[in-house]
């Protein structure tokens, strides 16, 4: 379908030289992946937010993350960040910690070395002279949604250097039940029939094909060569 959307709709297409998730989780990134067959690397792109407020806390304090360590991992090989309660995935397998428990430390410490990484590039990215697209997941039970979203804009105006669009993703129950969204050029609101469950972002629900709609629409401006195996490329 992308192919085809492209030669018939040049005029609403948008690119990007960065495409950054901002959460609140897995489901956004997932997508992006599926859709485009690649994904930029980005701190927030698979992690866990807990809460509006922590997205707000963190994106105005970046140095918070992994101030005061890292517990875990879980049970779903994530580590929560002691400081933030972000938390972030581990690249190892669970059977493989099964069969060697020593690799626990080393995923420990590939992630520490990830997401120092990530942060700093995340504030390179942010200062380039390059036109962003940040994408957002709110959760259903959010309130005050237009002020959140407008002190979310101040923040990333605040901070970003060159261009910028910020891409808002809700459920379509939700933006049912929501009286009024601020209204701004560089500011897009779109849905989905439903979110994932957070314990299963990557299962191919029957809103799929909905995410892939919007991601015809936003599209990066360059192709990255595909450099990683994705833990869930070997379930599906």
């Amino acid at each position: 379908m992308g192919i085809i959307y492209r030669l018939f709709h040049q005029s609403i297409i948008k690119y990007y030289d960065h495409i950054i998730s901002l959460g609140y989780n897995c489901e956004v990134a997932y997508h992006l992946f599926k859709h485009n067959r690649f994904l930029e690397s980005n701190l927030f792109a698979w992690t866990y937010i807990p809460s509006w407020q922590t997205t707000i806390e963190t994106l105005s304090n970046i140095d918070l993350i992994g101030s005061e360590g890292f517990s875990g991992p879980d049970e779903s090989i994530m580590y929560t960040c002691n400081a933030t309660k972000i938390r972030f995935h581990g690249k190892t397998k669970r059977k493989e910690f099964q069969n060697d428990p020593s690799k626990y430390q080393t995923d420990k410490e590939e992630l520490i070395s990830r997401v120092s990484f990530l942060k700093n590039k995340f504030v390179s990215v942010v200062q380039e002279n390059t036109k962003k697209l940040y994408i957002v997941k709110i959760r259903s039970q959010e309130t005050n949604i237009e002020e959140k979203i407008e002190t979310l804009m101040s923040l990333l105006k605040a901070q970003n250097n060159g261009q910028f669009d910020l891409l808002v993703i809700l459920e379509e129950a939700f933006l049912k039940s929501i009286s009024s969204l601020p209204s701004k050029e560089n500011l897009y609101f779109r849905t989905v029939p439903f979110f994932a469950p957070d314990s299963s972002v990557t299962s191919k629900r029957p809103n799929f094909k909905q995410w892939q709609r919007i991601f015809d629409e936003f599209m990066p401006r360059y192709k990255l060569k595909k450099t990683k195996k994705y833990k869930f490329e070997d379930t599906e």
